[in-house]
């Protein structure tokens, strides 16, 4: 393991490395009593443990914890410090130890079995994570592909309605589904003995993609229904909505989890396909999405880390360019910083979205805001 020691007393940086030298885990160890030099080195680095003193000036050892812990999720950190003052803050941060100074040698090896005892955690969660799946994609559409693979799986639809079959099913997987209402939703201008001929056809070929990409769907027949069964094949909505009921309090040390909760989110559901059964569900993601989006760049923004709440709605604006609180929000935002040009190039990218997509002006309480605002720029 490769370790990066901060300490402003050169006299205890010095006994530290040298305690630290005698484990063989160590590959390397380098030493810092600068703190801006330091957050440099493990930035660069990225090593796999930071022994930080705590109570610096200028940059202290939390703030520097909490960078390296937003850019480096797995790094584990140790603070050291004469003071227990700052052990909750600390280990607010997930610290791996809090180590009061002077550090005893006997001390110090319990601290080295809790750096092992989380390296071989992460390496157990990891080896089953690694395990591939297959998944099927619905976000913005239908699409395949295996966990462990970037690519999706190409898949040519005999038909529209194939397809949105397909999706229908997918969306009530695990329910018996009546076969006349299948062909009423799916076939809804067609007469019956033409209909269900097209449902037997459009199933036959459904199994037919299924198996030519070899995912384990199985689509039950009774007499009178269809049940979709996934065994184990996962659906990105469904493991999105999952990992968003296991978010731990908002902190610096689960912000970054928050993040990649927005990030994983790449269109709202099935979106191009303009399915009319599936729009309540897709207004109901969207909103979960949203919510989370506000909630982390609200904190953001508490904490005047302004360019992260900007752009997190950036991506808001290349996933949903119809969004249209984002363009008001990085509005404000942007005012914030004192970027007017940003301001004006924002409010008319909202009207050149709204009126090609919609035909309709930005909302009252933005046009007021935004008119407000450019009074107010006139009088500087």
């Amino acid at each position: 393991m490769r370790v990066i020691l901060l300490d402003n007393e050169p006299l205890m940086l010095k006994r530290l490395k040298k305690a630290l030298d005698c484990f063989h885990c160590f590959k390397a160890i380098d030493v810092y009593t600068s703190p801006r030099k330091a957050l440099m080195g493990i930035l660069k680095e990225k090593p796999d443990v930071v022994f930080l003193e705590i109570d610096i000036a200028i940059l202290s050892g939390l703030e520097i914890a909490e960078i390296a812990k937003e850019k480096l999720p797995k790094i584990q950190i140790i603070f050291t410090s004469v003071y227990s003052q700052f052990a909750i803050q600390a280990f607010e941060l997930d610290a791996t130890d809090y180590l009061i100074k002077p550090i005893r040698k006997e001390r110090l090896l319990k601290t080295i079995d809790r750096i092992k005892q989380r390296c071989q955690k992460r390496l157990s969660v990891e080896e089953v994570s690694k395990q591939p799946y297959a998944e099927v994609c619905c976000f913005n559409t239908i699409n395949f592909k295996w966990s462990n693979k970037k690519s999706y799986i190409k898949v040519k639809w005999r038909t529209k309605k194939t397809q949105e079959l397909f999706a229908y099913l997918i969306h009530n997987h695990g329910k018996s589904l009546r076969k006349d209402i299948l062909v009423d939703i799916i076939w809804p201008h067609v007469e019956w003995n033409q209909g269900i001929s097209l449902l037997y056809t459009a199933i036959y070929q459904i199994r037919k993609m299924l198996n030519s990409i070899e995912f384990n769907i199985e689509i039950k027949s009774s007499e009178n229904t269809y049940t979709l069964i996934l065994h184990d094949v996962k659906v990105d909505v469904h493991l999105w909505e999952k990992d968003i009921e296991s978010l731990k309090e908002l902190s610096a040390k689960t912000l970054i989890d928050y993040i990649e909760i927005i990030k994983r989110y790449k269109g709202n559901y099935l979106e191009s396909l303009e399915y009319s059964w599936s729009k309540v569900e897709k207004e109901r993601l969207r909103s979960l999405w949203f919510h989370y989006v506000k909630k982390v760049t609200d904190y953001l923004i508490s904490q005047k880390r302004y360019i992260q709440a900007i752009e997190i709605y950036h991506y808001v604006q290349e996933v949903n360019q119809l969004e249209e609180e984002s363009y008001f929000l990085l509005m404000q935002l942007y005012y914030e910083i004192n970027e007017p040009l940003a301001i004006t190039a924002q409010f008319e990218k909202l009207k050149q979205v709204l009126k090609e997509e919609l035909g309709v002006e930005p909302s009252s309480k933005i046009m007021t805001w935004y008119n407000e605002w450019k009074k107010e720029l006139l009088r500087k």
